[in-house]
């Protein structure tokens, strides 16, 4: 995945303090929704089942396993903060 492409979409993730799964799911899909970036390859970047992935942002799971939350920010080049919406603490 192309790292400018990945800078470029973290500087619009979005945050929600009072519902970090709502953000978190809001903010996978404004990666997916990029031309060039597939669920397939982020499952694969972030060594995560695709289905895993899928269920996450299709299904109704109400969490995630804080190793996946790890593994998808480091794939995307961002913090977990950044990734679940929670402001990062100055």
């Amino acid at each position: 995945m192309n790292k400018e492409k990945l800078k470029k979409i973290s500087r619009n993730l979005s945050a929600n303090s009072d519902d970090f799964m709502s953000a978190f799911r809001k903010n996978m899909f404004m990666y997916i929704e990029e031309k060039d970036i597939t669920i397939k390859d982020i499952s694969e970047e972030a060594d995560i089942p695709f289905s895993t992935l899928n269920t996450f942002l299709y299904g109704d799971s109400k969490d995630i396993k804080l190793s996946t939350a790890v593994k998808l920010a480091k794939a995307l080049n961002v913090s977990i903060d950044e990734l679940i919406g929670a402001e990062t603490i100055n």
